[in-house]
């Protein structure tokens, strides 16, 4: 799936310019921010469209950043989120609850 590479080639770019884990939260934060500016015109978004090419440029900026969160943590004032267990382990984890076995659990 190109979006996986994308997501990929975006946290290898990320990291080069921004190295370690100070404030990812607040990147995840603003990043989340610009999608949601993005969407909420209000306006009928075409496929091909430079707009449309934006809010997906911007959402895989989200899934890049919300990953290095998840594996590498946070260490910056905001959050102090440091993941103890390797990637192998967390997914082995994951995967023995099932919580992905349903699709994830919507608000009642």
């Amino acid at each position: 799936m190109l979006a996986l590479r994308d997501v990929a080639v975006e946290i290898h770019r990320a990291s080069a310019i921004y190295p370690g884990t100070a404030d990812i939260v607040t990147g995840l934060v603003s990043e989340v921010g610009e999608v949601a500016a993005a969407l909420m015109k209000g306006e009928q978004i075409d496929a091909s469209t430079e707009q449309a090419i934006h809010i997906y440029a911007e959402c895989i900026q989200v899934a890049a950043t919300a990953l290095r969160l998840a594996l590498s943590g946070d260490g910056g004032s905001h959050a102090n989120y440091r993941p103890t267990v390797q990637l192998a382990g967390i997914m082995g984890r994951i995967h023995e609850t099932g919580v992905f076995r349903n699709g994830p659990k919507r608000a009642e």
